[in-house]
């Protein structure tokens, strides 16, 4: 299963802050690899798997939330519940909830709220506590992220998360208005949030039982429990939370072999590729190695922010998230990667290198998408996407990608070649595209032995500049067939 379709499978649960990763949560789901995930250790027969008594929790909770739902008032504007005068959701909905997680009764904190341990005058006013947990429910309209009544209060988040912060008698905490329900932990990085959150609307109205499994196994109350006698750093959160952790350091291990396998591959595939013979025949290692490298770390700053869903902006429409996954996703490049080898055709690199050029590239900031101006007198960059340079002076672009920028004409092998001036496609300005390359003010001449595309154009009319550019520079490497 790819990183992509694990973090599809959770549509109403996030995790934020590295607190339990995606992968974690995963595995905490599936009851797979993770200490703890025994019937047993919640507090059930060997009889009853933990996947059945979630169902059964299910079952009768599904009812009290349609139940709910109909005696709220409705926003008139969103049609969905705008407050809880009568406090129905406290008693009917999230009572009956901590019910089936297997909290019981809460413990009312009281108006005196939790007390700092360096300052008695500090009150944190958290209404319920389970042993060593906190349990603070606000009201049903109440935003968890912003200040309850205008200037002056506190959000309920950095409220419970600073009382866990400040509090040696409290590791773990749980924050929900009857709508979310967040877990967080006791954290040293004061500047950002740490939690994961769980969209009880989403689940409920949605029918996502596979979530509501999640929640079951991560929330239930024998997670917060000491085992074996021992403090709150005993209990099953805080193993896991340590798995993950050395689950992320054995990650870090093992990428150091994960790129040097991957610049070996690819630049195997680029010297190899019948195109690239400029490539092999002004070959410098130092510049290769170097813009190999950043093509790799690039790489992996898109498979990640793809997996997380940070690629698309909030407005992005659903047809064009779905355009993106069946033509342009690395995660499709790395499924085919593991079922074929690959070829020398050019269409996925052209489609990668359209991505990366999206996502900005410093190097072709400057330039416009296909030149076709000989206004400038800048000399360009070479035409291959597989050129290396054989000074070491400069190290401003990769030995494939370049960038199209608006300047001379380039030499082909024939001699200098000439072009009529001309109004270039579009205005807008293009980046270098897929180039690993960090921009430098010293930028070579073209090689002598480059064909010029406007060249090969010129000698075939009819003849476009994006047809030249599909045929005479594309490459392959073979790993990202």
């Amino acid at each position: 299963m790819s990183a992509t379709t694990r973090n599809q499978v959770f549509t109403a649960v996030h995790t934020v802050g590295g607190l339990l990763p995606a992968d974690m949560l995963v595995r905490i789901s599936e009851g797979r690899d993770v200490p703890g995930s025994k019937p047993a250790d919640y507090g059930l027969p060997s009889s009853r798997s933990v996947r059945d008594e979630a169902e059964r929790s299910w079952e009768y909770l599904k009812p009290l939330w349609r139940d709910l739902r109909k005696r709220l008032p409705e926003d008139t504007e969103t049609g969905v519940p705008a407050g809880d005068p009568t406090g129905r959701a406290q008693a009917d909905w999230l009572a009956p909830l901590w019910q089936e997680l297997g909290f019981g009764r809460l413990t009312p904190v009281g108006p005196a709220g939790i007390t700092a341990d360096s300052d008695a005058e500090k009150k944190f006013p958290v209404s319920h506590r389970w042993g060593h947990a906190l349990v603070h429910q606000t009201a049903w309209n109440a935003e968890l992220d912003k200040r309850p009544a205008g200037a002056g209060t506190v959000p309920p988040q950095s409220m419970l998360q600073e009382c866990l912060n400040r509090t040696e008698a409290h590791l773990w905490g749980v924050l929900t208005n009857g709508r979310q329900v967040r877990l967080l932990r006791d954290s040293s990085a004061l500047a950002t949030a740490s939690y994961v959150e769980f969209d009880l609307e989403s689940i409920f109205d949605g029918e996502l039982f596979s979530e509501f499994v999640l929640l079951y196994r991560l929330l239930h109350a024998s997670r917060l429990e000491s085992r074996d006698g021992g403090t709150q750093w005993t209990c099953w959160l805080e193993v896991w939370r340590d798995a993950a952790l050395r689950l992320g350091a054995r990650f870090l291990d093992d990428i150091g072999e994960g790129v040097r396998l991957a610049i070996k591959e690819l630049g195997t595939g680029f010297l190899r590729h019948p195109a690239n013979t400029a490539l092999r025949e002004n070959f410098d290692r130092h510049t290769y190695h170097t813009a190999l490298l950043r093509l790799v770390y690039r790489l992996l700053f898109v498979f990640v922010a793809e997996d997380r869903d940070a690629l698309h902006p909030p407005s992005a429409t659903p047809e064009a998230r779905d355009r993106y996954t069946k033509y342009f996703s690395t995660a499709r490049l790395r499924e085919q990667s593991r079922r074929r080898r690959g070829t020398s055709h050019a269409d996925r690199w052209e489609a990668l290198r359209l991505v990366l050029t999206a996502l900005g590239d410093e190097a072709g900031a400057r330039s416009s998408a296909y030149p076709d101006s000989a206004a400038s007198s800048t000399p360009r960059r070479p035409t291959s996407r597989c050129a290396a340079s054989s000074s070491r002076t400069s190290t401003s672009w990769p030995p494939y990608g370049t960038s199209r920028s608006s300047a001379t004409p380039r030499p082909s092998a024939g001699g200098p070649s000439t072009t009529a001036p001309s109004t270039p496609r579009s205005s807008a300005p293009s980046m270098s595209r897929c180039s690993p390359s960090s921009p430098s003010t010293a930028r070579p001449t073209a090689p002598s032995g480059w064909r010029s595309a406007r060249a090969t154009n010129a000698r075939r009319p009819g003849r476009t500049t994006p047809r030249a550019r599909w045929s005479t520079c594309c490459s392959t490497p073979r790993s990202t067939r």
